[in-house]
C-alpha cells in the first residue's frame, strides 16, 4: 500500500477560501439586517428564518455539488454510493447465512462496478 504526500495548497484554492471567509462573514453581518427588514414588512420571526435558512441552502448548493465528487489525486477520484440489497424471503428466514449472502452480493456489486470503470478489474 502506497500514501501519496498531501499537496500543498495552491495560491488559487487559498484566494478562492480567503474570498469564500470574506463572503460568509458577510452573510453572516447581513443577516441580521435582512431578518429585521422582514419583519418590518410583516413577516413573522418563524417566517423570517425560513427564508434565512433557504437562501443559505440555496447558497450552499454549489459548494454542496462540488462536493460531491472527492478527489484523492491527479489520477484517481471516488464515488459516494448508496446501495440498497433486496432480501429475498428465503434468505431473510435464514439470519445465520444472510450475513454471508449479503456480503457475496455488495461484493458482486463492487466488482461490477470496477469493472465498467477499469481496463483490469481486481
Amino acid at each position: 500500500m502506497t500514501h501519496d504526500a498531501p499537496s500543498a495548497p495552491t495560491s488559487r484554492t487559498q484566494a478562492a477560501g480567503l474570498w469564500l471567509a470574506v463572503l460568509s462573514a458577510a452573510s453572516f453581518g447581513l443577516s441580521g439586517s435582512l431578518a429585521s427588514g422582514l419583519m418590518d414588512a410583516g413577516w413573522s420571526a418563524g417566517g423570517a428564518v425560513v427564508v434565512r435558512v433557504g437562501v443559505a441552502a440555496l447558497v450552499l448548493l454549489v459548494p454542496a455539488w462540488v462536493a460531491l465528487r472527492h478527489e484523492i489525486d491527479r489520477h484517481s477520484e471516488a464515488a459516494v454510493h448508496q446501495v440498497r440489497i433486496e432480501v429475498p424471503a428465503h434468505e431473510a428466514d435464514a439470519p445465520e447465512k444472510l450475513e454471508g449472502w449479503l456480503v457475496d452480493q455488495a461484493e458482486r456489486w463492487a466488482r461490477q462496478c470496477l469493472s465498467e470503470r477499469s481496463p483490469n478489474p481486481v
